[in-house]
């Protein structure tokens, strides 16, 4: 696809289709991301009821909803898994990120929640964004483009000299950090995707391993009227039957 749009509005899209293509019965709630925590924004709702209701809750969800410059993602995950539990409804998680962590993790280090066991929640990491680094737009409360963010304006790593093998830090610059998505993915025990067909996320909610069943109400006053006009049609057919032929024999030749 072409990363030159904007990694969140991609994402919106995406989620967009999948809301389309969920069957009814389906609940999903909204969440976002920002510094540190995962807020809750829409509970889970019916999809089909709910539908333009939750198209328009998804198109608020921008970057003027942030109230901190940071984006500590392995945090963030932690939260919503918490977010999920305290739901109480077998929630799953789906959780769309470039995994750009701002500031940076110190080398190998993780954030550790002692009240979450990996696996205890079930979900997906889906990665966003191209592995090309490209400038990360700078807008102001309002959504207004500032220009783009400098290097010296971000926390960059830390890199000693001399070190081996390692380039000059970018943290002022956005790119799709997969590898350490796969590895935040298999600490919660989540299963990881990339964002390449917005049909990715649908089918990520869809998965039958994680997609659990329900008994629904389900309309049946369509049956008795239904069954009601084929016995109709079938009393009185016989009757339009018997008229149509005897109008088709006077029409004969002779009996005019």
């Amino acid at each position: 696809m072409n990363w030159t749009a904007s990694q969140l509005a991609y994402a919106r899209h995406a989620v967009r289709e999948a809301l389309h293509g969920l069957p009814c019965g389906s609940r999903i709630g909204l969440g976002a991301f920002v510094e540190y925590r995962t807020l809750l924004l829409v509970a889970p709702i019916e999809v089909c009821e709910n539908y333009h209701d939750l198209l328009v809750s998804l198109d608020y969800i921008d970057g003027r909803m942030r109230w901190r410059e940071s984006s500590e993602i392995s945090k963030g995950v932690f939260w919503s898994i918490r977010a999920s539990k305290e739901l109480g409804e077998n929630s799953n998680v789906l959780f769309l990120t470039d995994g750009h962590e701002s500031p940076p993790l110190r080398r190998r280090a993780q954030p550790i929640f002692d009240d979450i066991e990996p696996g205890e929640i079930h979900g997906w990491l889906i990665g966003v964004g191209g592995h090309t680094p490209l400038p990360i737009p700078r807008t102001d409360r309002e959504g207004n483009r500032m220009g783009f963010w400098r290097a010296d304006e971000v926390v960059q790593r830390t890199i000693k000299s001399g070190e081996v093998g390692q380039d000059q830090s970018s943290e002022h610059l956005s790119s799709l950090r997969e590898t350490h998505l796969l590895t935040l993915a298999q600490l919660v025990g989540f299963e990881y995707a990339r964002l390449e067909e917005a049909s990715t996320v649908k089918e990520a909610m869809l998965d039958r391993r994680f997609a659990q069943r329900e008994p629904v109400p389900t309309d049946l006053y369509w049956i008795p009227a239904f069954a009601a006009l084929i016995l109709l049609v079938v009393r009185f057919r016989p009757a339009q039957l018997l008229k149509l032929r005897q109008l088709q024999a006077l029409k004969r030749p002779g009996l005019l």
